[in-house]
């Protein structure tokens, strides 16, 4: 009987342009749509994509509302992307409503393939909605061009939603995740209207958008970013402090070669941060003779031990110099430091 009624249903889709309604039943085969039922189609037009039979296929969308939200309205759109790319354009071409879900999986579909991208990927996405995120995180500095040229007002922020809670970020934080391409999009974002502050500088030198361990700028990132006038020292931020903090003596090395101030605001601080250990157990990786190594790279290019430790200990300001710091530093045996700190 069940075949008999299939049968039946797919002579009626070759054959009309009417919805096929039908009385409610707790059969799994026919899809509620809140309002009406129907004998659900999917896989009459699924057969008809593997038979080659596409008009067919066509007349399912255009005798049912392939945009209804439940377990099954995306099946439409997924065999289509996975199966038939002339499907998927009549799809999207016929007004079907993308889900955020969708929305990635076309990203991905296209991103490769430029003429996609232009024609069928562009033409149903709000600008806006995310996209310049995504084309960032491609590192694809061609596709980057593709929407920029299009001249319209960007958003350069973006949103991220961990475990119910929503952090706002800048898209300057996702270029270092880039290297080869970094330079070139940062240029492009900054003739498209993207400006850089200061918590842009911290973005652009560490990403820290990520649970564990931040991922840092490598050293050629780094120079063309200094030799662009990016990443200036001031009062209220260093790059010194995060690179000291998280002991990446590459970083370090080569930024106090270029003149960052190991003494920042006339202070000890660098070197206490040198040697404070990141929280909820992300610095575990850190080795002892990595946090000497920064706190030897500091001293040789003239970090002072006497002056004060400005960092706050959770106490307000400090009365504390560094030495005094090294003398009852209780997160590993305190020996070697101290011979350290001596010999200079």
């Amino acid at each position: 009987m069940k075949n008999i009624l299939i049968i039946l249903f797919l002579i009626s889709v070759g054959c009309t342009n009417t919805k096929v309604k039908v009385e409610k039943s707790t059969e799994g085969n026919q899809h509620n749509t809140g309002t009406e039922i129907f004998v659900e189609p999917i896989e009459a037009f699924r057969e008809f994509i593997d038979d080659g039979k596409i008009h067919k296929a066509k007349s399912i969308i255009d005798s049912l509302d392939v945009n209804y939200i439940d377990a099954y309205g995306n099946s439409f759109f997924e065999q289509a992307i996975n199966k038939n790319e002339e499907l998927l354009h009549y799809i999207l071409s016929n007004g079907y409503h993308l889900s955020d879900g969708n929305k990635r999986a076309l990203f991905q579909y296209t991103k490769n393939d430029t003429s996609l991208f232009k024609t069928m990927y562009l033409p149903y996405i709000d600008l806006n909605s995310g996209v310049l995120e995504k084309v960032i995180r491609s590192c694809d500095s061609e596709l980057l061009n593709i929407i920029l040229n299009r001249g319209e007002d960007f958003n350069f922020s973006f949103s991220l939603n961990n475990e119910g809670n929503t952090s706002n970020y800048h898209c300057s934080c996702l270029l270092n995740l880039c290297e080869s391409t970094s330079i070139e999009m940062l240029d492009r974002l900054i003739d498209a209207g993207m400006e850089i502050s200061v918590s842009e500088n911290q973005c652009l030198l560490v990403n820290t958008m990520d649970e564990g361990i931040p991922k840092f700028a490598t050293i050629e990132f780094l120079r063309e970013l200094i030799g662009r006038g990016y990443l200036k020292e001031s009062k209220r931020w260093s790059p010194l402090v995060s690179t000291c903090f998280w002991n990446e003596n590459g970083a370090v090395k080569f930024l106090l070669e270029n003149g960052y101030n190991p003494n920042w605001n006339n202070s000890s601080d660098m070197l206490y941060f040198a040697l404070t250990r990141p929280g909820d157990g992300q610095g575990e990786h850190i080795s002892k003779e990595q946090r000497l190594t920064t706190v030897d790279l500091l001293m040789k290019f003239g970090a002072d031990p006497k002056l004060i430790v400005k960092a706050d200990f959770g106490k307000g300001e400090n009365s504390m110099n560094f030495v005094s710091f090294a003398e009852q530093w209780k997160l590993e045996n305190n020996t070697d430091l101290i011979k350290l700190i001596d010999r200079y």
